[in-house]
């Protein structure tokens, strides 16, 4: 297979929009291992969704062009690993290849599938934090007043990424890596991603190497000002006075229920522990 031929493995990083993947893959490319920080992958992103039509219409179409759906898997597979060698030669050919999207993360299930051999992190953030700040995205996108207009949007896409995590744990077994963003940005979490295979981390190195421009996308509608500026824990409660009663019984009532299936879960390499400390202190 090209990827074993070529000796590099390739890290995903994901997690729920404004859930913290960018402060995360900063840090991971700190490591003499991984890439420096480069965009987010949206183009291999894109390569989910026709694979994705393909599963589903398997056996009315699909099915006339392969011998099983094994079969399709292996082939589509084999399309992703070639893409994979070419963002990994653009990198400039790291140990580890560290991708991150968060709109991929919902795929995470058939990446590993896929890519049997691939990792994957996901981080987690409190749903109010994380809820406050897509609302906050999207009216600026969409130039309006209130933070309320966006809320059930945001709450439903932050569940949704959650959900397709927490209801395929089977499909990563140990491959898989769940981090605190609490935690992370307070200067923690760091044992755990060496523990993972990520050595050689430093949080005063985030955003440091000369080739990388954080300001490339300066005044956008998903920036923020803590890009390029480290690490910093000062997001976490901002909730508190940016939210009223009714608005964050509005994301309990539909976020809550997928931290409590992962909760539920027994999730490998000690990743339960991380997601249940964010339960009790945070939520």
């Amino acid at each position: 297979m090209i990827m074993e031929a070529k000796s590099f493995e390739t890290l995903f990083v994901g997690g729920a929009p404004r859930t913290g993947t960018t402060i995360l893959h900063a840090i991971l490319c700190t490591s003499p291992l991984v890439n420096r920080y480069i965009g987010e992958c949206s183009y291999f992103s894109a390569f989910m969704e026709p694979y994705r039509h393909g599963v589903l219409a398997y056996d009315v179409h699909t099915k006339h062009y392969f011998s099983s759906l094994a079969a399709f898997r292996e082939f589509h597979g084999s399309i992703l690993e070639r893409v994979l060698e070419h963002l990994w030669a653009a990198a400039e050919t790291p140990p580890i290849l560290a991708l991150k999207d968060p709109l991929l993360t919902a795929h995470f299930p058939l990446l590993a599938e896929l890519l049997p051999k691939a990792r994957f992190i996901v981080i987690v953030r409190d749903p109010r934090d994380a809820v406050l700040s897509l609302c906050e995205v999207y009216k600026r996108m969409h130039g309006t007043s209130e933070l309320a207009e966006h809320l059930s949007v945001a709450c439903d896409q932050y569940a949704s990424v959650y959900k397709a995590i927490s209801s395929n744990l089977e499909k990563f077994g140990n491959r898989l890596l769940l981090i605190n963003y609490n935690l992370l940005v307070s200067g923690g979490e760091l044992d755990k991603l060496a523990a993972f295979g990520i050595e050689g981390l430093s949080l005063e190195n985030v955003w440091k190497d000369a080739r990388t421009n954080v300001y490339e996308y300066a005044g956008g509608d998903w920036w923020t000002d803590l890009y390029g500026t480290g690490v910093s824990p000062v997001s976490i409660g901002r909730y508190a006075d940016k939210l009223n009663q009714e608005m964050i019984s509005r994301i309990d009532e539909t976020c809550r229920a997928v931290f409590d299936q992962l909760l539920d879960q027994n999730c490998a390499r000690g990743s339960l522990p991380q997601i249940a400390s964010i339960s009790s202190q945070q939520i």
